[in-house]
């Protein structure tokens, strides 16, 4: 496996590059300093000749809110933080529910979302997803999170995501337990 990067950082494989069940395994290494969240394109070409391209959307996150404009000035505030305050399982019947509550703050005062995701903790695909808007320097939200019949699992991760209005980012995660095998 060969990849490239659009943009800053580096794409490089892991031994062994596939698993048992072919799926693939990088890295993306970020620069030292990244001066804003921003997406950036990873192409890996797997195979030896006229070999297989795939490409893949990575977020790179300024997670310090250190971002500048080019000539060194502060662009954008400091990230906001998201600490998850409460998780209330609700894991009998046909379906895994869970109430998650978050509390964020924003020292510039310019909170604008959160994002709840319930994730497979193996794979970080994402079972259900909620939205809720965000607002000043200091907020709180709570939304529900399912997993339905085989989507159903012995263990998830939340995932809270906040961002302000500069697209700053914080993050929280927890790990609960499920119902499924």
């Amino acid at each position: 496996m060969t990849g490239t990067a659009g943009g800053d950082g580096r794409v490089r494989a892991v031994d062994p590059v596939t698993d048992a069940e072919d799926r693939a395994t990088f890295v993306y290494d970020a620069p030292a300093n990244v001066d804003a969240s921003r997406d950036v394109e990873a192409t890996l070409r797997f195979g030896d000749g006229a070999p297989r391209a795939v490409t893949y959307d990575i977020r790179v996150m300024d997670r310090d809110g250190g971002g500048t404009d080019g000539d060194g000035n502060s662009d954008s505030g400091p990230a906001p933080t998201a600490t998850i305050t409460d998780v209330s399982a609700n894991t009998g019947g046909s379906q895994d529910r869970y109430d998650v509550s978050l509390e964020a703050t924003d020292a510039d005062g310019n909170l604008d979302e959160v994002e709840f995701e319930l994730r497979n903790p193996d794979t970080g695909d994402v079972v259900d997803a909620a939205t809720a808007t965000l607002d000043g320097d200091r907020d709180a939200a709570t939304e529900r999170l399912r997993a339905r019949g085989s989507q159903r699992l012995a263990e998830y991760r939340i995932v809270a995501t906040v961002a302000d209005a500069d697209g700053q980012t914080g993050r929280d995660d927890a790990t609960v337990a499920g119902s499924g095998s």
